[in-house]
């Protein structure tokens, strides 16, 4: 997915709220929190808190590296969603929008009521693919309706589920009404529409042809270093080893 692609399709998603005039706070015991979590975990997880309003870690906790090989303060929101799975990077965007729309519609002194849950597969620092159960819940918000910092944890589930269907619940922690399995609706519709920019499709498909790197780069009016670059960040979103597993994996999306 092209990196200077988050930092839009989020902001067009998460600041299309109304203006913020009155902070309202939910407050949280991190100690306690951490000892609720540890009890009823169903597998190793990591908790985090982010801010909205810039897309920034506020804190993520050092289990991180235990789970995903990564430190805590190397990482950011926008580095974990681009290790999601290309597979499940259209249904992670669809699943954010849908928790928009779904919050839009409630007073904002709901917001408190509801943790959203959804699952999906995330690349580690080795490579490998692991899925998460992702559960947020906000823990700050504006009068007006503004999700400004939620509190959310990713737990390792690969063990408890194995297929690939993704879902997306709302459950109502005062015990009132949950929904489960909510329909989500489409912001983005191919799956597999932004796994390469446009300047890395042009690289694949001259790859394909052949040409070695400084033959490209005098093809397209760049430097050798970067499309050196761009061959290395492609390798890194696919999990691939060599120019021969990139090219099969765009040709088997449908992007070469």
């Amino acid at each position: 997915m092209n990196k200077e692609y988050y930092p839009e399709i989020f902001q067009k998603i998460w600041h299309a709220q109304p203006r913020v005039n009155t902070v309202v706070r939910q407050e949280v015991d991190i100690d306690v929190q951490f000892k609720i979590l540890s009890t009823f975990s169903v597998g190793d997880f990591y908790w985090y808190i982010i801010n909205l309003e810039d897309f920034s870690f506020e804190y993520i906790s050092p289990e991180l590296q235990k789970i995903l090989g990564y430190l805590p303060e190397d990482i950011t929101p926008q580095d974990l969603i681009e290790s999601i799975h290309p597979e499940d990077i259209s249904f992670f965007i669809n699943a954010e929008n849908t928790v928009n729309k779904f919050f839009a519609k409630l007073s904002y002194d709901k917001y408190f009521n509801y943790k959203i849950r959804y699952d999906f597969r995330i690349r580690k620092s080795d490579g490998n693919f692991i899925r998460i159960l992702q559960q947020v819940i906000p823990i700050v918000c504006s009068q007006e309706g503004t999700v400004i910092k939620t509190l959310g944890v990713h737990t390792d589930i690969t063990y408890l589920k194995t297929h690939s269907h993704p879902n997306l619940s709302f459950i109502d922690i005062t015990g009132k009404e949950s929904f489960l399995d909510f329909p989500i609706e489409n912001y983005v519709h191919e799956k597999h529409s932004f796994v390469f920019t446009k300047r890395e499709q042009e690289i694949l498909c001259l790859l394909w042809e052949g040409l070695e790197s400084k033959q490209i780069a005098c093809k397209l009016f760049i430097s050798k270093v970067t499309v050196d670059k761009h061959r290395r960040n492609m390798l890194s979103k696919c999990s691939a080893y060599n120019t021969i597993e990139l090219i099969r994996y765009a040709l088997s999306i449908g992007e070469l």
